[in-house]
């Protein structure tokens, strides 16, 4: 896995709520960290806060974000947030700053509470916590972040929090080209916010405003002292609510991005700078002659890509560089672990060494097929797969998923429709994954036979799965990860939520076609008296399980973006013979 983003720490704090995982652990305390209130010389002071009284249970009454490009670039931050309702207090009490203490360190300029005509100076007694904080670690992602917690005694309802901070320093795999995000809407009320570039004059730094809705936006463009300053202002920015399962190319909260990348191709030869491996090493050369035993190109690339995924264990070290540089083909194999790139290097070089035509993608699982509206930006990505061209034919392959020992036209795809970024100094644009087609769409099928000797009598069942492609390889880890008896109890579950009186004949019969990428799971079992008389007609009642949560249900009806669909195109198929 790629870092997620090198967004600034404000940036990824006001990202849409995930449901993640978190464990998080005190560590000792770092130099990281300083207080000076000494504000820098080239922060802009002059935007004021605003008093506009509001009763909403949090405002942000001044909310300034400037970053300036050097050498080493900050960002430098400035908030005030009026709390209202006693709910709300523990929320802005505690401010947290995650950075990233290889390369980024962060000065605590300003904290204090504002209560009335009263300023109470927070800045020297506050306490200060260092977390780590790993939100995929149980993902096997490990990145390295430490939250920097402010936690802040003696707020009370009606007071402002005065907090202002910078961070500086930047992830050195960069090479100090400049890419930055900065969200512009918020679920709390923002009676005034900035966001302020300033960069040197002979820099190119393009900059993009996503999610339109850019009409309540104050723009200016000043040249002052061989730098560039771009300034977007706004006022009373109405809160926004998130909404669940909308498509990955809706920005529901506007966003800001500054890219100093002129176009994809200087992304893809960045990228093709940290893929770039032309060693010949007796290690993954030992280990390509194993696959040798077929001249069957397609065998060849299964072969290789059953390895990576099955005997390489998916573990992300995403600390420094590293973050996005992969560690080489003969380490991963040493350690027998590794993450998304690190296994996409590795495939590349076996599948390189036989004589197969592979490179390295980069892939957004957040953004999906939403990355042309964007500028061209190497944080935007956070995952890599592989490209092969074989027979003719294009196939992209994901090492990091459970093995996949169907034909490469039968298997999965994860990432259809998505756009994707070929790591080749040769690149010059997106490519997009295609869609799903007739033979690699999931289809889920349900075909069930009642039978009865007698009306009022036991009904004999048969129920039939089908599954394939995705919904084939899901099954297949399910299936790997249980014993038999609790394949029999989750199936027997199953049958009596629907029929509460059956009786399971025999355990479930499994057919796995691993080639042709299908799974048939038969179920055998007896519902006594099926059929329910009312005065002088009988009915029978039988439900289609396999349909149910095919599609996301959102909490609410009424929604201003659109509904996102799981899976499109995808077959599902239920039938009953009686």
């Amino acid at each position: 896995m790629l870092a997620i983003y090198s967004m600034p720490s404000y940036a990824v704090a006001q990202q849409s709520p995930q449901v993640l995982k978190e464990r998080v652990s005190t560590i000792a305390p770092t130099n990281s960290m300083t207080r000076n209130p000494i504000i820098p010389s080239w922060v802009d002071m002059t935007l004021k806060e605003s008093n506009t009284v509001s009763d909403d249970p949090v405002v942000i009454r001044l909310d300034d974000a400037q970053f300036f490009v050097d050498q080493e670039p900050t960002l430098f931050r400035h908030r005030m947030l009026r709390v209202n309702e006693p709910g709300m207090l523990s929320k802005v009490g505690q401010i947290e700053i995650p950075i990233h203490p290889e390369y980024e360190k962060v000065t605590l300029h300003t904290l204090k509470i504002i209560r009335g005509n009263k300023q109470i100076d927070k800045i020297d007694d506050v306490d200060v916590r260092f977390l780590q904080r790993e939100q995929e670690l149980d993902a096997g992602v490990l990145t390295g972040t430490v939250t920097v917690s402010l936690v802040v005694d003696d707020i009370r309802v009606g007071d402002t929090l005065d907090v202002a901070y910078s961070i500086s320093g930047q992830n050195p795999v960069f090479a100090n080209m400049i890419s930055q995000f900065f969200y512009w809407d918020s679920i709390y009320l923002t009676q005034k916010k900035r966001v302020l570039f300033n960069a040197p004059d002979n820099r190119v730094i393009n900059y993009k405003i996503l999610g339109g809705r850019s009409s309540d936006l104050q723009i200016k463009e000043q040249r002052l002292g061989g730098r560039k300053i771009t300034r977007i202002l706004g006022e009373n920015i109405p809160p926004l609510e998130f909404e669940t399962y909308a498509p990955s190319d809706i920005d529901q909260f506007r966003l800001i991005q500054f890219s100093e990348y002129r176009d994809w191709n200087q992304v893809a030869q960045w990228a093709n700078n940290l893929f770039f491996w032309n060693k010949k090493t007796a290690v993954v050369d030992q280990l390509a002659t194993t696959f040798k035993q077929t001249e069957n190109k397609q065998e060849l690339v299964q072969n290789a890509l059953q390895y990576v995924q099955k005997e390489i264990r998916y573990l992300s070290v995403s600390i420094g560089e590293n973050s996005h540089r992969p560690y080489e083909p003969d380490v991963v194999l040493a350690r027998r672990y590794g993450d998304c790139k690190d296994k996409a290097l590795l495939l590349v070089s076996i599948l390189r060494e036989l004589g197969v035509s592979a490179e390295p993608v980069l892939v957004s699982t957040y953004y999906r097929n939403g990355l042309s509206r964007m500028l061209p930006s190497p944080v935007i990505f956070d995952h890599a797969i592989v490209k092969v061209d074989v027979d003719g034919q294009t196939y992209f392959l994901d090492p990091t998923r459970s093995v996949q020992t169907s034909s490469l036209d039968k298997m999965g795809q994860t990432h259809f429709a998505n756009d994707v970024l070929t790591v080749s100094a040769e690149t010059s644009r997106l490519t997009k994954i295609p869609t799903l087609s007739t033979t690699t769409s999931p289809t889920n099928r349900l075909i069930e036979h009642a039978r009865l000797e007698k009306i009022d009598g036991a009904a004999e069942f048969e129920s039939t799965y089908y599954l394939s492609g995705l919904e084939a390889e899901a099954m297949r880890v399910y299936f790997a990860q249980q014993t038999k008896e609790q394949i029999f109890k989750a199936y027997s579950a199953i049958v009596l939520q629907h029929y509460p009186t059956a009786e399971m004949v025999i355990a479930p019969i499994i057919q796995d076609r691993k080639k042709e990428n299908e799974i048939e799971v038969t179920l055998k079992f007896k519902v006594p008296r099926f059929l329910e008389k009312k005065n002088r007609s009988w009915s029978a009642h039988y439900f289609p399980s396999n349909l149910q949560n095919r599609f996301y249900i959102p909490q609410s009806p009424r929604r201003v973006h659109p509904l996102l669909v799981p899976v499109m195109p995808t077959y599902s198929h239920y039938s009953f013979e009686l």
